[in-house]
C-alpha cells in the first residue's frame, strides 16, 4: 500500500511500476524477487511484469491463504462491541481487504457495516436504508456523539441531585440528635414528682420531715438553735458553701441567697462568717416561726 501510493503521486505509468517497486527491495525481500523472476515468470525482466501479477505474487507469498482465510473469518465475527464507531470502522476496514467477494458493491458493504453496530446506534439508522458507505458511518459517529453527551448530562443531574440530599439528611440527623438530648426522662419527673410534696404542716413543698415549729435548724437538724445561727456555717468555707454539697441538705429547706455580712452566733464571739439568706415568698413567712421581721 505505501508503495502504491508513491507511484500514484509520482503518476507513474504502468509498465514501469514494477520495476520502481522492485528497486525498494531489500535484503530477504530482493533475493525472493529474484527467484520469483526465474521461477514464476520464466527469466522475463520486471518491465515486462504486469502489476498484477506482481501483487498476486506479493500476496501470495507474504500474505498466505491461511492467513487471509483467518482475516476473513475475523471479518465475518467482527461487532462494534466496546469500540467506538471509528474504532470499529477502521477495524471494518482492514479485515474487508482481506474478504473482497463478502462485500461485492457498496449495498452489500454498508449492511454488513450496520449489522455490526450497537442496537442503540443501529435501531435508528435502519429505516434511513443508507447505501452509501462514508455517509452511513458519519450518521453513525452522530448519533454516538450524541449519546455521549445525554449520558454526560444525566450523570451531571445525578450528582448534582446527591449534593443536595446529602446535607438535608446531615441536618436533619443532626436535628433528631439535638432534640434526643434535649428531651427530658420522664422517669426522672416521676422520681422528682413522687418525693416531693405539698406539707399540711407549714404549707410549703418540701421532702423528709417537716422541721417547722421544732426549734431545730434546717441545716444541721440539730434542736436548739435556728439555721441563721448554725456553728456548721461558721466552720464551713466560703468556696464549700458556694459550691452547694446537696448530700447533707435536705430538699425541705428554703432557697438560700449568698450575703458578704457578717452574723453573729448566740453565746459565741463575733466573728467572720459566710451566712445565708433565705428568700420566702409571703405566703411562707407568715406560715414560718424562723421569720424576723422588721418592725
Amino acid at each position: 500500500m505505501r508503495i502504491e501510493k508513491i507511484l500514484e503521486g509520482m503518476f507513474c505509468p504502468e509498465e514501469k511500476r514494477v520495476t520502481l517497486a522492485a528497486y525498494a527491495f531489500d535484503g530477504e525481500a530482493e533475493r525472493w524477487w529474484r527467484s520469483q523472476l526465474e521461477e514464476t515468470f520464466g527469466g522475463r525482466p520486471s518491465s515486462q511484469v504486469s502489476w498484477e501479477e506482481f501483487v498476486k505474487a506479493f500476496r501470495d507469498w507474504y500474505v498466505p491463504a491461511t492467513a487471509r482465510r483467518q482475516m476473513q473469518d475475523k471479518f465475518n465475527r467482527l461487532i462494534q462491541g466496546d469500540r467506538s464507531v471509528s474504532q470499529y470502522e477502521a477495524e471494518f476496514t482492514m479485515l474487508s481487504r482481506y474478504a473482497p467477494h463478502l462485500i461485492p458493491n457498496a449495498e452489500e458493504k454498508c449492511n454488513r457495516f450496520l449489522n455490526g453496530l450497537k442496537d442503540m446506534i443501529r435501531q435508528p439508522l435502519v429505516p434511513f436504508g443508507i447505501e452509501d458507505y462514508p455517509t452511513l458511518v458519519e450518521r453513525a459517529r452522530r448519533i454516538e456523539m450524541d449519546m455521549l453527551a445525554t449520558q454526560k448530562r444525566m450523570d451531571f443531574q445525578k450528582r448534582k441531585m446527591e449534593g443536595r440530599s446529602k446535607p438535608s439528611q446531615m441536618t436533619q440527623s443532626s436535628q433528631s440528635g439535638a432534640s434526643t438530648w434535649k428531651k427530658p426522662r420522664s422517669s426522672d419527673s416521676d422520681s422528682s414528682a413522687s418525693t416531693a410534696s405539698l406539707c399540711s404542716k407549714c404549707g410549703r413543698v418540701h421532702k423528709g420531715e417537716c422541721l417547722s415549729g421544732t426549734n431545730t435548724c434546717y441545716w444541721c437538724h440539730q434542736p436548739g438553735h435556728m439555721a441563721k445561727s448554725c456553728p456548721l456555717l461558721g466552720q464551713r468555707s466560703a468556696s464549700e458553701v458556694r459550691s452547694g454539697n446537696n448530700t447533707q441538705r435536705t430538699a425541705g429547706r428554703p432557697r438560700a441567697v449568698e450575703s458578704t455580712a457578717s452574723v453573729p452566733s448566740q453565746g459565741q464571739t463575733r466573728q467572720n462568717v459566710q451566712p445565708r439568706v433565705y428568700g420566702l415568698s409571703q405566703q411562707e413567712a407568715k406560715g414560718s416561726p424562723d421569720v424576723v421581721t422588721d418592725a
